[in-house]
């Protein structure tokens, strides 16, 4: 996947420049909620690579834009966080945004990381502020370029994945095709909360999630 900040520059002026580069700084920092986790070294540890490109006007006089593809991503830490260790940060973000609903900790995919706690730079270990840092994503966010109904796709996206990480299956045996899974009706709430935000039809959604697709040469699709 690749995020681009690119257009022409029109208005050359020091002001003009500025700007631009503010945006391309504020993409750059607001990429590291996406990717960056506490481990147990480093506060702000980068689980994730990324490929930069910066695009410059002919004269090479302002840059015209910036191109970054990110690779390598962590997925494992999504479902499993170490012990002694967070999340995502904006996993941690947007829990705090959900609270009024359910607890961070009650979210599988932070469990006991709610309570982890992070180093104040005078040795002492201090509480996250996770409302304060959701606050200053979103004004950087404003600054890269993203716009807030922009930000509320990406949010209810990543919010559908949480709530979907506390969806429990079953699996069933002796079934007519064989052994197969089902949904515990105690996960009926988070379900249908993460239907709401992917927006996608229930239904489909849990046919998707309860059966395999194979692709065969000689059989086509079973």
């Amino acid at each position: 996947a690749s995020t681009s900040l690119s257009g022409p520059v029109v208005n050359k002026a020091p002001s003009a420049r500025v700007h631009q580069k503010e945006q391309l700084e504020a993409a750059s920092e607001a990429l590291e909620a996406f990717g960056n986790a506490q481990t147990m070294r480093n506060d702000n540890s980068s689980r994730f690579g990324k490929y930069s490109k910066l695009f410059f006007e002919a004269d090479q006089s302002a840059v015209a834009g910036l191109k970054m593809e990110h690779y390598l991503l962590e997925r494992s830490r999504l479902v499993h966080v170490p012990d002694g260790e967070r999340n995502y940060h904006i996993i941690h973000m947007l829990a705090e945004e959900e609270k009024d609903t359910i607890s961070k900790e009650e979210f599988k995919y932070i469990g006991e990381a709610a309570w982890a706690q992070k180093n104040d730079g005078r040795g002492c270990k201090v509480e996250y502020d996770d409302e304060q840092d959701l606050r200053d994503f979103k004004a950087r966010m404003h600054r890269a370029g993203f716009d807030d109904a922009h930000q509320k796709e990406i949010f209810d996206t990543i919010k559908g994945v949480m709530y979907l990480g506390n969806v429990d299956f079953l699996h069933c045996e002796g079934g007519k095709d064989g052994d197969y899974v089902e949904i515990v009706p105690s996960s009926e709430k988070p379900l249908q909360k993460a239907c709401d935000l992917l927006q996608v039809n229930r239904e489909k959604f849990v046919f998707a999630l309860t059966h395999s697709v194979m692709e065969s040469k000689m059989e086509g699709t079973i």
